[in-house]
């Protein structure tokens, strides 16, 4: 991985890794963590404790994106509750350092099925244009839970 070599980068590159995120995220938000990042702001208590509530924020805002009413979505198996599991599967993967069998006890179910909801997640992104639905709320999903990072 060579983003995690401690060489100073180019600005060639820092511009071509800012125009990325640019493409990814949305500019408001790349703008509130840019904000956020160079705020000096120390670490208190609160806000660590506020890192043990990401989980319950996360399962809020699936349950809010995907408007799901019941709050047996984590073991339903109708395929909206599928859907938004997987998605906060997914998501726990990419922004946490939490392993497959950690997901899955939280979910309570194994890590071969941590490793089938984000799979099937994935698969679904890489081809967005086929579930312009799932690929809309995936998006909105991902800029409020980095807007809630945001402000730990």
């Amino acid at each position: 991985m060579e983003s995690l070599k401690k060489q100073p980068l180019s600005i060639e590159e820092l511009n071509t890794a800012f125009l990325a995120l640019v493409q990814k995220y949305d500019a408001t938000v790349l703008l509130r963590f840019c904000n956020a990042l160079t705020s000096p702001r120390p670490a208190t208590i609160q806000q660590l404790e506020s890192l043990t509530q990401w989980l319950p924020y996360l399962k809020m805002a699936t349950m809010r994106v995907f408007e799901l009413q019941d709050a047996t979505w984590e073991t339903s198996k109708h395929a909206n509750c599928s859907e938004a599991r997987g998605t906060c599967m997914y998501l726990m993967r990419l922004h946490t350092p939490l392993s497959a069998q950690q997901i899955g006890d939280v979910f309570k179910c194994s890590r071969r099925a941590v490793f089938y909801h984000t799979n099937r997640c994935k698969e679904r992104l890489d081809i967005a244009h086929v579930y312009p639905l799932f690929a809309q709320r995936f998006k909105q999903l991902e800029t409020i839970l980095l807007t809630y990072l945001m402000h730990i």
